[in-house]
């Protein structure tokens, strides 16, 4: 089974940083989906014990 944390956090924290902007320039929409890979963090070898960013 693959640990699909690494993947939700960065969909969070991608989406606090592209929110903003993308509202500023398409107020109109509501939503946006940003999707990783649930397997992101074994194939990058990135565990839920590591504080690493999608920016790494």
């Amino acid at each position: 089974m693959e640990d699909s944390y690494i993947a939700a956090k960065w969909e969070n924290e991608l989406e606090k940083e592209v929110k903003p902007l993308l509202k500023s320039q398409f107020p109109y929409y509501e939503d946006i989906w940003i999707h990783y890979d649930k397997r992101v963090g074994a194939e990058l070898d990135v565990g839920a014990d590591q504080d690493a960013s999608y920016k790494d």
